[in-house]
């Protein structure tokens, strides 16, 4: 860790980000994340800028605020922290054309229901006599807001990008067993599984 101007740096072992910010009482332990990546942790796991810490400064904070040096601070497109996605036998072979993409189908493993996804953003919600969303399923339970997540299928160098984005639902998304913060898009793959609510779905590709 290094000291400049009375700001601790440390950099982040996700993206390498250099991130800047007040020295606190026992700020080795204060959690903070990554303004760039997303990437959350105790401050003491982040990689050391260099070995000579000044902690003579005093504390003018009650939480460790960081700040990524030489960056704007923006939406990224990220895999969650905190879990590992599980190899996909998909990952390395799904590659398009310049004009199509392969078909993706959303599928509700606790009733059945399904339906084919299309290029750019897909609205996720509940069936209900006004939907918020593009896309419907039944929750007689109502664990599924209206308007609960959106699915973006894009095309970038070549091969399918699947990203979703929790609209603030109600009872959250949850995608391979982390909880997805509302201020981001979260990248996944075929087969991934995602939580809405007390509902799960999957995504898969449209096999001929």
């Amino acid at each position: 860790m290094e000291n400049v101007n009375g700001n601790i740096v440390v950099k982040c072992p996700q993206c390498g980000v250099k991130l800047s910010f007040k020295p606190v009482a026992n700020y080795g332990e204060k959690t903070i994340t990554c303004p760039k990546c997303a990437f959350t942790e105790k401050v003491k796991n982040y990689i050391p800028v260099s070995e000579n810490v000044d902690t003579s400064k005093p504390a003018t904070s009650a939480e460790a605020a960081p700040t990524a040096e030489g960056t704007e601070t923006q939406k990224p497109n990220v895999t969650p922290t905190h879990t590992e996605v599980p190899d996909n036998p998909h990952a390395d072979n799904v590659t398009t054309s310049a004009h199509s993409l392969p078909q993706i189908v959303l599928i509700c493993t606790d009733n059945g229901e399904k339906v084919t996804l299309h290029d750019g953003e897909n609205s996720i919600g509940r069936t209900a006599e006004d939907p918020k969303a593009e896309w419907t399923f039944t929750d007689e339970k109502c664990h599924l807001s209206r308007l609960h997540a959106t699915i973006n299928v894009q095309q970038v160098d070549g091969k399918l990008k699947l990203t979703i984005h929790d609209e603030n639902s109600a009872n959250g998304t949850i995608l391979n067993g982390a909880s997805l913060n509302p201020e981001y898009d979260y990248v996944f793959l075929p087969g991934d599984k995602i939580k809405m609510g007390r509902m799960t779905f999957i995504c898969e590709l449209l096999t001929e």
